[in-house]
């Protein structure tokens, strides 16, 4: 061969003056970078067998922990507990030969629940709670491979990203033991009869590409590898094994509480007697826990994808009393991080009773559960936080008549 031929990787097509080659059969060569890479997949790959061990919390003591957090949805968070344990059991060792095990199938878990009623804050929770990767996307923007959009394999890179471990295979050892949450998963339902949101052909294509990782299999998801500190050209893909990924997925399901009333009124069951009328949010919510796979298919959810969620968990829409809890009470309520903002300009905030009656009936009537309290809070303490850092007063009380009028004002101009 001349010595003036390069010869080149057939991975990553670097020349043997970039990279020192190792020679393979019928003259193909591979580089030490990627056969050090193609190793560690190989080893990565033996490794999906590998139960990750860690002290697996009870749901009793799951519950104890949720309550310290997320105010109020008591039916759902033990529910919720008690699947997050059963799942993560399956993953143990059990104790008896391989050939005799009983293979668990996997408990995927479906939250339904308003705007704002905390689904994504309470998977984010249990992901802190058992120290496991976490991965969240919105079911919107995923699309199928082939579709100009992020593909729904995203969703295990982020896992990985978010994984710990000092190289590739412990991070992905740790992640295949993740959660993935995917919000909005009623917004790519089939347009059908009874259902008025969806993306028809989209949604479902993206529906039909969500259904292997959530049965549980060896997904080849593209990753940068890096040998040492020099990053590897192109992307080298790794198996990851979603067998023990718990995927959540969750939405509004706006329509869907009269797609149930409409079957349970036709039945001896009956709800409210008449499908037609307006509900309100507490026999909303008692229909959702009556919730059957058949409504969500007749939603436009296709039977293949509920067939992988046998776990259907509905969150009450939150209360008054619920949304006053959540301003005052929790560690992080918003009413305590306002008065440690005012405190650090050396003010102490008072906000009385009837002001606080008039931010959470505010809260109430938007309808957009918690995340609308901090938004009315600007809204309220706007003027005093502009004004206290300059003024020689060291109180900032907001009463009932100016946190309507702060309100109102807005109301206003907007």
């Amino acid at each position: 061969m001349a010595d003036d031929k390069k010869l080149k990787c057939g991975f990553c097509n670097r020349t043997d003056d970039e990279v020192e080659l190792v020679q393979g059969e019928s003259d193909v060569y591979i580089c030490e970078d990627c056969n050090k890479t193609c190793g560690i997949m190989f080893a990565n790959r033996k490794k999906v067998t590998t139960r990750k061990k860690f002290d697996l919390i009870k749901p009793k003591e799951m519950l104890s922990y949720l309550n310290k957090y997320i105010i109020g949805q008591d039916w759902a968070k033990k529910n919720i507990s008690t699947a997050i344990y059963n799942h993560y059991l399956k993953g143990m060792p059990s104790g008896v030969d391989e050939e005799d095990e009983i293979e668990l199938e996997k408990s995927n878990v479906m939250l339904l629940g308003s705007t704002g009623v905390g689904k994504t804050y309470v998977v984010r929770t249990i992901a802190k709670m058992l120290r496991v990767p976490f991965s969240q996307a919105d079911a919107t923007t995923l699309t199928a491979s082939g579709y100009v959009g992020e593909d729904v394999e995203n969703v295990l890179i982020r896992l990985v990203s978010d994984a710990e471990g000092s190289t590739i295979e412990e991070r992905i050892a740790a992640a295949e033991y993740g959660i993935v949450y995917i919000d909005e998963i009623d917004k790519i339902s089939r347009r059908g009869e009874s259902s008025t949101v969806g993306r028809d052909v989209g949604g479902e294509a993206v529906q039909q590409a969500l259904l292997k990782m959530l049965e549980g299999s060896v997904c080849h998801v593209p990753v940068t590898m890096q040998s040492g500190t020099k990053k590897i050209p192109g992307h080298q893909t790794v198996p990851i094994d979603t067998k023990n990924i718990l995927f959540i997925v969750g939405g509004a399901f706006d329509g869907l509480a009269s797609i149930i009333d409409k079957r349970l009124s036709n039945t001896s069951m009956g709800f409210s007697g008449n499908p037609n009328e307006e509900l309100s949010d507490e026999d909303k919510g008692q229909l959702y826990r009556n919730v059957a796979v058949e409504d969500l298919i007749k939603y436009g959810m296709i039977p293949e994808l509920m067939g992988r969620i046998p776990i259907v968990c509905p969150l009450d829409d939150l209360t008054k009393d619920n949304l006053k809890t959540i301003l005052l009470e929790p560690k992080n309520a918003y009413m305590k991080q306002y008065r440690e903002l005012l405190k650090r300009s050396g003010k102490e905030l008072v906000v009385e009773p009837g002001a606080v009656e008039v931010i959470v009936n505010e809260a109430h009537k938007r309808k957009m559960g918690a995340r609308s309290i901090r938004a009315i809070m600007e809204t309220v303490l706007a003027d005093s936080m502009f004004e206290a850092p300059s003024s020689k007063v060291k109180l900032v009380k907001i009463t009932k008549e100016l946190a309507e009028k702060n309100l109102d004002l807005k109301v206003k101009m907007g």
